[in-house]
């Protein structure tokens, strides 16, 4: 079960897109999802730099160290 918050959120998504002109659900779905991975991606990103490893990241096309962020 969608806790409260996360329902509210998707709520809040589906109003935005809703008033940008998507009203299929399915397209709704499929641009939530696209946000979901993303951030996902940005999360590996950042816990890879938490940790000091080094990896490519697909934002910044080039080598993320802790030492890039400072």
């Amino acid at each position: 079960m969608l806790s409260a918050r996360l329902k509210a959120d998707i709520q809040k998504l589906w109003d935005a897109f809703w008033s940008g002109g998507i009203a299929n659900p399915i397209t709704a779905i499929e641009q939530i999802t696209y946000l979901v991975f993303l951030k996902r991606l940005e999360d590996l990103d950042d816990e890879a730099v938490r940790q000091g490893r080094r990896q490519t990241s697909i934002f910044a096309q080039s080598y993320v160290t802790a030492q890039a962020l400072k």
